[in-house]
């Protein structure tokens, strides 16, 4: 229980001190440049994005886990000969202390350039076979072969640049037609700025996670080509439905509004099916 505190005083400050640091950016730039401040604040976004999803597994991630090296060697071999035969580089393999938070599994592909590492959570290394976890893997290496993070990052940069004119277009209404603030830099329009957003990602969500769906069937396309058989793919997905409680079979309303992953039943269904169609060919 403490434990679990501390993460969330942890977890509360660091987003205080990112939010504070975020919101000062917003209203210098507005005060310096009242007519283009939503396009240079976009620009400084950018930036900071990129910035952070360097830094994070070497600067955020430890704040909240453990990490360190994975000691199975075999394993790790794999796994980095399965990522340069992706023409991914990357630093090193580590085991994430995911337990000591959580009975959930998972694997991922975190940083850029030379932050990039592949990180295996101890509940998955106790749990999955080397075989499971390397089709784990390999959907995940899946997204870069596609390219899907770049094809992200460009996808929200202009969803973030919509949501910058949009919330300049509301403090101008505010402040000319309503007569709600004094001027466009007053700091008391900040509820203002972050119901904008709010409103933007809640509308927007249906279409962002149909590009996220659509995402994730090209990396399991890529897992399924890249390893010898599906089975491990498939026995995987049936374990991480089970240990993460994820619905195997949701309505299709809440698949198409909530979900950022095809249902489990859809990912299973499609894996057999490219096996008994690649079968059929190769006999």
């Amino acid at each position: 229980m403490s434990a679990w505190v501390f993460d969330e005083v942890k977890g509360f400050l660091v987003g205080l001190g990112l939010g504070t640091i975020v919101a000062e950016i917003v209203y210098a730039l507005i005060r310096s440049s009242e007519k283009f401040w939503w396009l240079l604040a976009w620009m400084v976004f950018i930036a900071l994005f990129i910035f952070f999803a360097q830094i994070a597994p070497v600067v955020l991630f430890p704040i909240f886990y453990k990490f360190k090296p994975l000691q199975n060697e075999e394993l790790k071999a794999r796994l980095l000969r399965l990522s340069e035969k992706a023409g991914t580089y990357v630093r090193g393999v580590y085991e994430w202390k995911l337990s000591e938070k959580s009975k959930k599994a998972n694997a991922a592909l975190t940083g850029l350039g030379r932050t990039r590492r592949i990180i295996l959570a101890d509940t998955l290394l106790q749990n999955y076979s080397d075989d499971e976890i390397e089709a784990i893997l390999a959907h995940e290496l899946g997204h870069h072969v596609r390219k899907h993070i770049a094809k992200s990052m460009v996808f929200q940069a202009a969803i973030t640049l919509l949501g910058f004119w949009l919330a300049d277009a509301a403090l101008r209404y505010a402040v000319n037609e309503r007569h709600m603030f004094a001027e466009v830099y007053d700091f008391a329009n900040l509820p203002l700025l972050a119901l904008v957003s709010t409103t933007l990602s809640f509308l927007l969500m249906p279409i962002m996670n149909a590009w996220s769906r659509h995402n994730e069937r090209e990396a399991d396309l890529y897992c399924w080509q890249s390893v010898p058989d599906v089975a491990p793919f498939v026995s995987s997905m049936y374990k991480l439905s089970a240990q993460n409680l994820s619905e195997r079979k949701p309505s299709r309303i809440v698949e198409v509004l909530f979900h950022s992953h095809p249902a489990v039943s859809k990912r299973i269904a499609s894996a057999e099916q490219y096996a008994s169609q690649h079968s059929d060919a190769k006999s």
